[in-house]
């Protein structure tokens, strides 16, 4: 039976994200399956693909850097130019992004997706995901297959899982105290290499719960052995 990792809703927290990613990348995530909202669609997205996680959090960031823009321009702008069609067809069954549908009296519904037509669609899909009303940008919600759609924190997805397989769920309290307003979008570079390095910290403080559900690459295992001896 395939395990799920679960990255929750995070804001700036995605950095403290990506740090955690760092450290799975490690691991052996052949038979995972991947469920996320928000930022937390991005370290789901990066392993499923296989991608450096660091160089796509370097990258981001001097995006960030030169690019006076909201942040759902930002992150629709910069996935466009960093995703392939190779990439979506590794998320293709072993992501599922959760996100909040908007009904015809604005109240909030659960819906995740979890296969994509094209790039396109895959890239729409995740700023969707990430479309925190009036943070993000200037309006109320976004569309998405003809539906509106906002972030799936506020249908109450974010640490849900979507399968019945044992999970590990990624939030941002998880090890820590975290101040709210962390979490609230911010283009602060330094602040958010702090996060990316705190997440990467917490997540080697922290591998026994890691390890309960997830196993070491083997290759990786060897390394270890080897640099022990």
């Amino acid at each position: 039976m395939s395990t799920e990792v679960i990255f929750s809703h995070s804001g700036s927290m995605f950095a403290y994200y990506l740090g955690i990613a760092e450290v799975l990348q490690d691991y052996d995530l052949s038979d995972v399956v991947f469920s996320g909202t928000s930022g937390g669609c991005f370290p789901c997205i990066l392993l499923n693909a296989k991608k450096d996680i660091r160089d796509f959090f370097e990258q981001i960031l001097d995006y960030v850097k030169d690019c006076n823009d909201t942040w759902e321009n930002i992150i629709k702008d910069f996935l466009n130019k960093y995703i392939t069609d190779e990439d979506v067809t590794a998320n293709q069954g072993k992501f599922r992004c959760k996100l909040t549908k908007l009904n015809d009296f604005f109240l909030p519904e659960k819906v995740s997706v979890g296969r994509w037509t094209d790039k396109e669609d895959f890239v729409d899909c995740i700023s969707a995901a990430c479309y925190i009303p009036l943070l993000c940008g200037n309006k109320f919600y976004v569309e998405y297959r003809n539906q509106k759609i906002v972030d799936g924190f506020f249908s109450g997805t974010s640490r849900l899982p979507v399968t019945d397989n044992k999970n590990i769920v990624f939030y941002p309290s998880k090890w820590r105290y975290i101040n709210p307003t962390w979490m609230l979008p911010s283009k602060d570079t330094v602040w958010l290499k702090s996060l990316y390095q705190l997440g990467y910290n917490d997540a080697l403080a922290n591998l026994q719960d890691i390890q309960r559900v997830l196993k070491m690459n083997k290759e990786k295992e060897l390394k270890t052995e080897n640099d022990s001896f």
